[in-house]
């Protein structure tokens, strides 16, 4: 969040925040949180890229930026743009451009709607590969799977059920049999369902959600909240009798959680 004290509501009152912003809003305002990533944007305006061979850049700031990646895709939500700074942002950008700008490490609700909109959808394998349900395996797949069968079976126990099949990362590739002859696709789809149901590896659990609900969001940004107030200022400065917040203006605001408060 910055080295300053100043809290403004915008740090910790995100009542406004909406459902389809929650996750992005999540992931960036606790970035903020982080003296390393915040020294990480100064030091990308720092380097003068701009003026920099794409090398010199690189071995400037890159083994952290590869640090900050190995979160994964949600931290696409902060990273873009970490190069820019106002002079950048002033530019004329081509109408089809992105809307995106220097504006980390400010409040995500400070940020043009647009920005917001476009930083807001997180990527997934399932999006950026893309990822299928189910499909045909690669044919040099087959010439792994006998020798991986016939070397898990001969270090079987008696009556051990060993599947014919490879665990590629996520992915299960194997020998199958689909009886298109007899089934409709209905049917077939009716019976697959079944089979995963019952084989499903325990490693990978039914991700029946694809994430969290609103509602989860929105209480890990109260949580960031209330790690914020009391880090800042008393229980005094931050609740009166009528059970209301200081900011740091000295005006009142609702505080989540209060008396009243939703």
């Amino acid at each position: 969040m910055g080295d300053s004290t100043e809290l403004d509501a915008l740090d910790w009152n995100f009542d406004r925040v909406p459902d389809s912003e929650l996750v992005a809003c999540c992931y960036w305002e606790f970035a903020r949180e982080s003296a390393f990533i915040r020294d990480v944007k100064r030091r990308c305006i720092d380097s003068k890229w701009c003026h920099m061979a794409n090398r010199e850049a690189w071995a400037f700031v890159g083994a952290d930026i590869e640090r900050i990646q190995s979160i994964g895709y949600p931290a696409e939500v902060f990273l873009r743009g970490f190069f820019f700074d106002e002079a950048e942002d002033r530019k004329p950008r081509h109408p089809e451009a992105p809307p995106i700008t220097g504006s980390f490490p400010r409040p995500w609700q400070t940020v043009a709607e647009a920005e917001r909109k476009d930083r807001a959808p997180i990527r997934s394998d399932r999006k950026a590969i893309p990822l299928v349900p189910f499909r045909r395996g690669h044919a040099f797949f087959a010439e792994d799977i006998a020798p991986w069968y016939k070397s898990r079976r001969a270090g079987a126990k008696p009556g051990e059920e060993i599947p014919p099949s490879l665990f590629l990362a996520s992915s299960e590739v194997g020998v199958f049999e689909i009886n298109w002859g007899t089934f409709a696709n209905d049917e077939l789809a009716a019976g697959f369902r079944k089979w995963a149901k019952a084989n499903r590896p325990q490693q990978f659990p039914n991700p029946s959600g694809q994430g969290h609900k609103p509602g989860d969001w929105r209480a890990n940004l109260t949580r960031l909240a209330v790690m914020r107030l009391p880090a800042r200022f008393t229980a005094m400065d931050l609740v009166d009798p009528a059970g209301t917040a200081s900011r740091p203006s000295g005006k009142r605001s609702s505080f989540p959680g209060a008396s009243g408060a939703t």
